[in-house]
This record gives C-alpha cells, structure tokens and sequence, in this order.
C-alpha cells in the first residue's frame, strides 16, 4: 500500500497532528473533550507529584531527624517507634490514592471512545490499516497525557508554598523538603502517559474496523459469577494476611504490607462491583418507568462502564470507611517535650487525613465531569433518534442521572464498609500498642463515612448539572446536522 500523505503530514506522527489540529478547529465537541482530558491529566500528575513530595519529605526526616523529633530521640531512642509510624501513615496514604489517581487517569484516556470508533472508520476508508489507526490514536491519547502531565508538574509547583503553613511532627514544613530529586518529575510524567497510552491500547481491544469503514464495535458479554467469589476469598485473604502483621516496630516494613492488601482489596473490589450492577440492575430493567428502564438497560448492558464513571468517588468512599476505622492518639508521656511530640501526633493525623480525602476529592469531582461529559457525547445518535421521535428535552437527562446515582449509591456504601472491613486488622494492631490511647479506639467515626457519601452524591449532581450545557450543545449540534 503506498503511503497516504497531505500537505505538511510526515508518516503517522504528521498525520496525527494534522487531524487532531483540524477536528479541534471545527469541532466544539471535541475541543470540550479534548480540554477535560488535559485537565484530567493534570490533575492525577499534580496530586500525584504533591503526595510523592509529602512522602520524600518524611523520609528525610526520618532519616535525618531534626528539631523536636531528634530532641525527644536522643533522650528516650524507644520513640524510633513514632518516627516510623508517620513514614508508614505516608506509604498508606500513598496506597490509598493509588486508585483514585488510575482511575482518573485512565478515564480520561478513553474519554469519548464512540467518536473515536468513527475517526478510526474513517481512517480505515482513507486507506490505512487497522493498527496504523490505532497507532494514531494511542499517540493522540499519549499527546494529550504528555501535556496535562507537564501542566500538572508546573501545578505542582505552583501550589507548593501553600503546604509551608502547615507542620508535621511539631516543625513547620519547608518547602525545600518537598522538592524531590530531578528525576522523580519526569518519571511520575512517564508513568501518567504509559497509563493513558495502555487505557487506550485497551480500549481499542473492542473496536474492529473493516477496510470499508465499518466500525463492528462488540457488545461485551455478560459479566461471570466468577468475578464475585473471587473477589470475596482474595479480600478474605487479604485480611487474614493485614492480621498477622505486627505493628510497633522500628520498620516501616508492616505498614507497606498492609498498604500491597489494600491495594489488593481495592483491585478485587473493582472486580466485583460491575457484576453486582448487573446483577442487581436486571431486575430494574422490568419496570414500567421508561426513564429508569432505560438507564437500567445500559446498566446491563455494559456495567463496566457504569462503573468507570464512579470508581473514582467509591474509591474515595474507601478511603473515608478505612480512616474512618482507624483513629490515632498517643498516651501523655511525663516529658514535656516527649508530651508536645505526642500532642503533635494527634494533629498530624487529622492534618493528614484531610489532605488525603481533599485530594481524593479533587480527582473524584474532575472524573465525576469527565464521564459525564464522555456519556453524553458518546450517545449523539441516541439524541437524534430521539429527537426524531418528538421525545422531550428531559427523557434522557432524567435516564442519566438514574444512570448516575443509582449505581453511585450502591458503590459508596458497599466501598465505605469494605474501607471499614480492611481497617479491622490495623485497628486491633493499634489496641495493642502503649503509645496508643484506647479510649478513642471506642469511639464512633461512622460520620466521616456518611459525610464522604453525602459530598460524593453532591459532587455527582453537580457534574450532572454542569453537563446540561454540554447535553443541549449535542442536542443543537445534532438538530443542525438534520
């Protein structure tokens, strides 16, 4: 096949850029999508380089203790045991962003996967083969990641100063300790758009289209038990092994252990919850309210999907139920400066635990808008067959928000316990540990979890709203295609 070629388009790379360049030019659509993508991006590299910053900072400081911490060191080297506990906290809270900064990430790198089918069908009209066109693609998607990488690194920086009023350990942060060395930047920016360019490759998988142009887009099969009882026995394991580790060792070695369960709990439960969508969805599908029949049939459909476009808020539904689970304070100790670093201890985790959910928040609130946005770009031609059939403006916005919140209920209170269940194991560790006042550990945080559930259901209603524009936008752009 001799090669296709345009003014100013050198191989595939020229090609690429010179198509993206006119869509953008034309197409509102596609500027909108193209602009959530690189904000996505940003966002996941931005989060991603602050808790790594964060992380760096604590274990320099553990290595190189200094201030308050290496006062109360040299008097009693028994508080060793505190300084890894706050390394370790941080190697949890790493393990529970992991999922929400994937998932942000890999949302946004097949966001708008339908027209993206018809982009590819025409390609395959103009001559080139099947893989070329992925190719094409994959390297649009990666641009994209490669810039919202690079924003997100200068966002970073940007909003850096702001974390020197805070103070950890009883020493207020400077901001040369969260600088990490030069070659963690390109690297976070390396692993976003390997993730974004393997989100793509993936989610070509399912699209095959013809040498006339026939984009044969396979409807997925239907999800297997299989998903739930595995599921069930690896989260089973998984807190069986967090039980038998034994916190309140110099080593930071328990907490990453439970920090790979986590992980661990998190994947499987990613696994299991498309299925019971399905599964509990099907009966829905019955009902005599067309709206609801309709957003249950999607469901069903391809729950998987549904399930994208709310993974990221259970997520930070999980994050809340295992903080939620797992309250810390140390004992009064009869030095006073033994007694101010406990003190500190206290706050530091409260300090902490609300930067990890705000961060889980910032990532859940851009996804909640981006799946919105790619659902409804993606169902165009479902506007115009309905616009053919006179069905009011409303029938489908009231199908996606069932679409939406339903689904979203289930996973946030399934996610909150499952959090609260992987918790158990670190919960009775601490019991057990002097440094720990058992009081609290009687205490009821159940209201973190029902707070987290609360703002993701107003975050979602927002997205929603803020998704009218962009519905009635299609909605114009199909009348006039008419």
């Amino acid at each position: 096949m001799s090669e296709i070629t345009f003014p100013g388009a050198r191989g595939l790379s020229g090609l690429a850029i010179r198509l993206a360049s006119a869509r953008l030019k034309s197409s509102p659509e596609d500027r909108w999508l193209t602009a959530l993508s690189i904000v996505a991006f940003a966002a996941a590299t931005c989060v991603a380089t602050l808790v790594s910053a964060g992380a760096w900072m604590f274990y320099r400081r553990s290595v190189y203790p200094s201030g308050l911490m290496a006062k109360v060191l040299a008097a009693d080297p028994s508080f060793s045991v505190i300084q890894y506990a706050y390394l370790g906290l941080t190697v949890l809270a790493c393990a529970l962003l992991i999922g929400p900064i994937a998932g942000l990430a890999s949302s946004a790198a097949v966001l708008g996967a339908r027209s993206r089918e018809s982009r590819l069908a025409t390609l395959r009209l103009l001559g080139l083969s099947s893989a070329e066109a992925s190719r094409m693609t994959i390297l649009e998607t990666t641009v994209q990641a490669f810039t919202g990488a690079i924003a997100g690194l200068a966002l970073s920086f940007a909003v850096l100063p702001l974390f020197g009023g805070l103070r950890f350990q009883a020493q207020q942060v400077m901001l040369t300790e969260m600088i990490l060395e030069w070659w963690v930047y390109p690297l976070i920016a390396a692993v976003v758009v390997l993730v974004s360019a393997a989100a793509a490759w993936w989610g070509l998988q399912r699209v095959r289209i013809s040498p006339l142009g026939v984009a044969r887009r396979s409807l997925p099969p239907a999800l297997r038990v299989w998903r739930l009882i595995l599921s069930v026995a690896g989260v089973a394991a998984a807190v069986l092994m967090s039980n038998s580790v034994s916190l309140g060792r110099t080593s930071v070695m328990p907490y990453v252990l439970i920090a790979a369960s986590l992980l661990v709990v998190i994947w499987l439960a990613n696994l299991a919850l498309p299925y019971l969508l399905q599964v509990l969805t099907r009966p829905v599908a019955a009902l005599p309210w067309p709206a609801l029949t309709w957003a249950a049939r999607r469901i069903v459909m391809d729950p998987r999907a549904a399930w994208r476009r709310i993974s990221t808020l259970a997520m930070v539904c999980f994050v809340a139920g295992f903080i939620a689970a797992v309250p810390f304070l140390a004992n009064r100790q009869p030095d006073p400066d033994a007694q101010t670093l406990s003190a500190a201890v206290t706050a530091d985790v409260s300090t902490g635990t609300a930067l990890v959910i705000g961060f889980s928040f910032l990532l859940a609130a851009v996804a909640s808008l981006l799946g919105q946005a790619s659902a409804t770009f993606e169902r165009a031609g479902e506007l115009r067959a309905l616009s053919r059939m006179g069905a009011p403006w409303g029938y489908p916005v009231r199908a996606a928000w069932w679409e939406a919140l339903a689904p979203l209920l289930l996973s946030c209170l399934a996610f909150t316990g499952l959090g609260w269940l992987a918790a158990q194991p670190m919960r009775a560790n601490l019991a057990e540990l002097p440094e720990i006042d058992p009081n609290l550990l009687q205490q009821d945080n159940s209201a973190l979890g029902l707070w987290t559930i609360v703002i993701g259901v107003v975050l979602v209603v927002a997205s929603l709203c803020a998704n009218l524009p962009v519905q009635r936008l299609v909605t114009a752009s199909v009348s006039r295609s008419e």
